[in-house]
């Protein structure tokens, strides 16, 4: 039992080749190849990559969010179809999702699942390619994150249906690298108060980043003040419907917070 990797060295090596430098991807495939090796204590099956690369380029063809990049519903579109279609499809355990150089192989595994990075991406970095910084800050790992922790067992007609929002800073802004981000429950209760509570034109990418705002207080101050009681409230102890009402009550105490605190 075993899952393909590439080190961070010798991505960064592939990064600096086909992305920096421009060498074709056949000319760089049989390095790709070379670096690759497998890590014991994970099962995969690499027929299951080169699916979930297939069903996002067969999606795109109907929805198209991996062209225009000058579009801002289409970065969203697309986190919203391919994190379902990559956590469907890879089915991965936790030791093999949360291994960066996993992600690093998916990144350059195939000239397709390149080239799907390559499209959806503004500006090339190697952290975006899983070759350096965090694994949140990874393309694929992050897109296939944000299905994982949103997969809603309690909703038995349709597990992904809090991953379908098409708002791409909510879920950076609010859940990917924060203190409670590992806690799904309280997650998935988040995102049912955000959707249920704030309109989505308030919800949307430019909106939540400087302007939305609610009786004076912005919709972005709700997660530092969720944060600061992380510390005095256990949140991993609580259901969704806890949580949920514990963020509620938090949104309504906000003419009480200190936010230069």
């Amino acid at each position: 039992m075993s899952y393909p990797c590439i080190k961070k060295d010798e991505g960064i090596a592939l990064y600096k080749r086909i992305i920096e430098n421009g060498e074709s991807y056949d000319s760089v495939k049989n390095k790709i190849n070379e670096v690759t090796y497998q890590k014991d204590n994970g099962n995969f099956k690499i027929e299951l990559a080169e699916m979930s690369i297939e069903e996002i380029l067969e999606k795109n063809k109907n929805i198209q969010f991996l062209d225009d990049q000058n579009n801002i519903a289409k970065p969203a579109r697309f986190e919203r179809f391919a994190s379902v279609i990559l956590h469907k499809t890879l089915n991965l355990d936790n030791v093999i999702a949360f291994d960066q150089e996993f992600w690093i192989w998916f990144s350059f595994f195939s000239k397709k699942s390149l080239k799907i990075l390559n499209d959806r991406i503004k500006t090339n970095t190697p952290t975006k390619y899983s070759v350096d910084g965090r694994i949140v800050d990874s393309e694929y790992f992050r897109t296939w994150y944000r299905a994982d922790i949103l997969y809603d067992e309690l909703n038995e007609v349709d597990y992904y249906e809090l991953a379908q929002f098409e708002g791409t800073d909510l879920y950076k802004s609010f859940i990917y690298g924060l203190a409670y981000s590992y806690n799904k429950s309280f997650i998935r209760a988040f995102i049912k108060f955000c959707l249920s509570t704030f309109s989505s034109s308030d919800l949307n990418n430019k909106s939540i980043d400087t302007k939305a705002k609610v009786e004076g207080v912005r919709i972005r101050d709700l997660g530092p003040e969720l944060i600061k009681r992380n510390c005095l409230y256990s949140f991993d102890a609580m259901s969704q419907s806890e949580a949920y009402n514990f963020i509620s009550k938090v949104w309504q105490e906000k003419g009480k917070w200190n936010r230069n605190s």
